[in-house]
């Protein structure tokens, strides 16, 4: 369903995530490669967050992994790699180690979340283990799989530059947590075609041969370039 209300009309879509360096040992840094575009001017900082969650029962074991502040963002194609150390493992309760958990990537526009990726992750154990597991866990023996082609996607509605006054929270949401989505290679308006998404997949890199950096805060981005 199309939003017309220009108070949430997304500024700032996602138009591709690669997850690099997967799968990987589980001590290995995560690194995902976020492509997005700003398809209208917008004044602040863009900020990302990845998290790890330790255990399904409760949030309380949930790790953020890296926050970073970016901006200023122009209007078009932007790209970096952000970069988080791996969970400590001290903190996950020790049965849910292995297995299949969640990574969340969230994006926020002042204060406010707009949209939230998440990943469903394999920690696989290399040798045979009882249903106990391990006597002693080597995290040299723990490979992460991070499921990267079946992500959740879920967007908010925010007011982004427009007037507080003009937006009401939760405003044309289907569902109470936000609209989820599948997540294909574009997150472009849901009123695009498919063959559209992939004309501008296609032209991604020609785009990116023109850039400029953008100021960075936190300590998980290699590199950053915009259009």
């Amino acid at each position: 369903k199309k939003n017309n209300n220009t108070a949430t009309r997304m500024s700032v879509n996602i138009t591709d995530i690669k997850v690099l360096n997967n799968p990987a040992s589980f001590t290995t840094p995560l690194q995902f490669e976020i492509t997005f575009e700003c398809v209208s001017a917008i004044q602040g900082d863009l900020q990302w967050c990845l998290t790890y969650v330790g255990a399904a029962e409760s949030s309380e074991h949930d790790q953020v992994l890296e926050t970073i502040e970016l901006g200023p963002v122009n209007v078009g194609l932007s790209r970096f790699i952000l970069e988080a150390n791996p969970p400590d493992i001290n903190k996950i309760p020790k049965g849910d180690v292995l297995g299949v958990t969640v990574l969340l990537l969230t994006c926020g526009y002042k204060g406010k979340e707009f949209i939230r990726v998440g990943y469903y992750v394999n920690n696989d154990y290399s040798e045979e283990i009882t249903e106990d597991g391990p006597a002693v866990l080597s995290l040299e023996k723990v490979t992460r799989k991070i499921i990267e082609d079946q992500p959740r996607v879920t967007h908010f509605p925010i007011p982004w530059d427009a007037s507080e006054e003009t937006y009401t929270e939760g405003e044309n949401v289907p569902e109470e947590d936000g609209e989820i989505v599948d997540f294909d290679a574009s997150m472009e308006d849901e009123a695009d075609s498919e063959e559209e998404e992939e004309e501008e997949e296609e032209s991604l890199s020609d785009d990116m041969e023109s850039s400029e950096d953008m100021t960075v805060e936190g300590q998980g981005v290699q590199i950053c370039f915009s259009t």
